[in-house]
């Protein structure tokens, strides 16, 4: 055997070999030190920030002041929060593997339900507000905000069920409401008619319905047509009333007067307007509010007892009866706006009364008399 040909034949392969393990032990520890070692560096440290986020979130869900609640597919809880025991008085360990039915309030619909898990069950967030009972059978109102999770396959796996207590805000909501409600049951009852106008240019923006009833005007009529108030007053009145309006509306004071409207059916009421002024921040009037009632009753009577005290009058001065008897009814015709007037007076015996003057009619005096008594009615 030729040793020195064998080793000929060999040497190119080992050099070849010595090349490979030369380039090996040189190559590799580049690709780690280059290559491998930040490759892993950066995935533990992606690693540790995700873990560190997964803490962070727990954390929060934790701590938060809203109470969460993680559950399966099927509604079964799985995780609670301080929150919800605080809100709902039940424990971690009382709450696991119940549904969120243990909290049910009886306030709710099935079609509210259905609605709720349609919503979720298609992959939807689901918010609303829900009336839901505690353990020691309190209610309370939340809000409540329901998200599906999904798992590595696309499927729904948990639901994350967020829970605001709003139940001081929805009480006094509720009680609000209803204070406003009797105000304007209040108002609306009043026999006068409520109102509030802009400051400046009298264009009203409420009115209570018995405005209807006093001037027979709509009340859209009132909070729609510019000027309704002002051409609604008497023209004989309109003009002083506007004046001392405008005067004490700048002046910024309250205020009160009484003018004469024109009604609908076309009679002629008087009204009392009482005025309170509202101001803005800095001081000028921006507001009117006030209450008109009808105090046409009050001025009729006022009148009659100025007749009566004029025909009182009437009757001392130096006329003849003829002259005076004529002068007390034309008043009383003024005041009682009719058409027709007797005046009767009581003969000696007390059993008639007899017509000693007449307006409005040709009857003979002696034929106006009226028995008194039963017989006369």
């Amino acid at each position: 055997i030729d040793i020195d040909r064998g080793f000929e034949l060999i040497n190119p392969f080992a050099a070849a070999f010595m090349d490979a393990a030369l380039l090996t032990l040189i190559v590799v520890p580049l690709l780690w030190s280059v290559v491998y070692r930040p490759l892993r560096r950066a995935a533990v440290a992606e690693a540790a920030r995700a873990a560190e986020l997964l803490h962070l979130q727990g954390v929060a869900l934790e701590s938060a002041a809203n109470a969460a609640v993680i559950t399966d597919r099927e509604g079964r809880i799985t995780w609670v929060n301080p929150a919800f025991t605080r809100l709902t008085g039940y424990t971690p360990e009382e709450a696991l593997g119940q549904t969120l039915r243990l909290l049910k309030s009886g306030r709710h619909d099935q079609a509210f339900s259905q609605h709720l898990w349609e919503t979720i069950l298609s992959g939807q967030v689901w918010r609303g507000e829900i009336i839901n009972r505690r353990k020691d059978g309190s209610l309370f109102v939340h809000d409540q905000t329901i998200t599906p999770v999904r798992d590595a396959r696309g499927e729904i796996s948990h639901f994350i069920t967020i829970q605001q207590d709003i139940t001081d805000r929805k009480w006094a909501e509720e009680a609000l409401a209803r204070s406003e409600q009797q105000f304007r049951d209040l108002v609306q009852s009043l026999d006068a008619i409520v109102w509030e106008a802009d400051a400046t240019a009298w264009q009203f923006t409420f009115v209570s319905d018995r405005a209807e009833a006093i001037l027979g005007y709509p009340v859209a009529q009132w909070l729609t047509e510019p000027g309704f108030w002002v051409n609604s007053i008497h023209p004989d009145d309109r003009e002083q009333a506007l004046a001392y309006c405008r005067a004490a509306t700048s002046e910024g004071r309250d205020h009160q007067f009484e003018y004469r409207a024109l009604v609908a059916d076309g009679r002629v009421v008087w009204l009392h307007d009482v005025v309170h002024l509202v101001k803005d921040e800095e001081g000028r009037p921006r507001q009117l509010r006030g209450v008109m009632v009808d105090i046409t009753e009050r001025k009729r009577a006022e009148e009659i007892r100025q007749a009566l005290f004029l025909a009182c009058l009437q009757i001392q001065e130096p006329l003849d009866l003829h002259t005076r008897l004529d002068s007390i009814l034309q008043t009383a015709r003024n005041v009682l706006d009719v058409d027709r007037l007797n005046l009767l007076l009581a003969d000696r015996e007390g059993r008639w009364l007899q017509a000693i003057a007449s307006l409005g009619t040709e009857e003979p005096l002696e034929a106006i008399r009226v028995p008194i008594g039963p017989e006369g009615g």
